[in-house]
């Protein structure tokens, strides 16, 4: 696990121009440029946002809902007030839970459910046209 340790949430470029890749502001460390395929989700405590990625996990400090505008052109949705979800990685929706490809079972808000379900039927309709 990083930790990073940049506290101030305008300081985040959060997706670079290539849309390729989540940028995260990483004090001394300069920026630390993280692929969205690897990006499984975040989750928020308040100011403090855990990016959980295929082999790693990040925990840095930042507005989730600025990362949620900026990634939910990119396959990902809130789907919880305190989550982010990339939809490469949602295996099932069951009621209000979310079955992630990692075997982690997240929550998935009442009043989004229905929109989420949509989302991601949608989005696995294009992806196996491409």
């Amino acid at each position: 696990m990083y930790e990073v340790t940049e506290s101030s949430g305008t300081s985040h470029q959060w997706v670079e121009k290539s849309g390729q890749f989540l940028c995260i502001r990483a004090g001394l460390m300069g920026y630390l440029h993280i692929p969205l395929d690897a990006i499984m989700y975040a989750q928020s405590k308040g100011r403090l946002i855990k990016l959980y990625l295929v082999d790693h996990r990040y925990t840095f400090y930042g507005v989730l809902r600025e990362m949620e505008q900026e990634l939910k052109e990119r396959r990902f949705a809130r789907v919880h007030k305190s989550y982010v979800v990339n939809f490469d990685y949602v295996r099932r929706i069951h009621h209000e839970k979310i079955h992630m490809g990692n075997g982690e079972i997240l929550p998935l808000s009442r009043s989004k459910g229905r929109f989420i379900r949509e989302e991601i039927a949608q989005y696995n309709c294009k992806k196996q046209e491409e």
